[in-house]
């Protein structure tokens, strides 16, 4: 019965722990790519459809020790992470990285930590991610009143 609970708590820190990703279906590439380029004429067709397809593929881990992954074509970025419930955003720092093989030649340098921002919009029961820190989502937030950000990562709870 308590497992239960736990998995409809309204708590919005209980909520976002477990594993997220993007959507991967042909539908839901298809539409990022034509986002993309509507919102960004200049790039081609064929790179939107690649930005879309990599956007869609990257998992996140959210564990209840505060421990995350980031998972991104065969990569997985491991760190830690805070919750802010005031403002619903995840605060992720990642300082180790395992590259997976066949990626080893296009990250020949060693991984330098890296932060990210995840905002959780329980309503939609999304995440939108971006890499930064708080100060990249003050930015956001700024700009998410006046137009379209067509850079944001959406995850979904898996």
């Amino acid at each position: 019965m308590a497992a239960l609970l736990v998995g409809c708590s309204t708590d919005p820190e209980q909520q976002i722990v477990g594993k997220w990703g993007g959507d991967t279906s042909a539908t839901s590439v298809g539409i990022k790519a034509a986002k993309l380029k509507a919102d960004n004429p200049d790039i081609s067709a064929e790179k939107a459809r690649e930005v879309a397809r990599a956007m869609s593929s990257f998992g996140l881990i959210l564990n209840a020790d505060k421990t995350c992954q980031l998972l991104a074509g065969g990569n997985k970025l491991n760190g830690t992470y805070t919750f802010d419930k005031a403002e619903n955003l995840v605060e992720m720092e990642f300082k180790t990285a395992e590259i997976a093989p066949e990626n080893a030649a296009q990250n020949p340098e060693p991984f330098q930590p890296v932060k990210w921002i995840g905002m959780y919009i329980p309503d939609e029961g999304k995440m939108e991610m971006s890499a930064g820190d708080r100060d990249t989502y003050a930015m956001i937030k700024e700009m998410k009143k006046t137009q379209k950000l067509p850079g944001l990562m959406v995850l979904r709870k898996k």
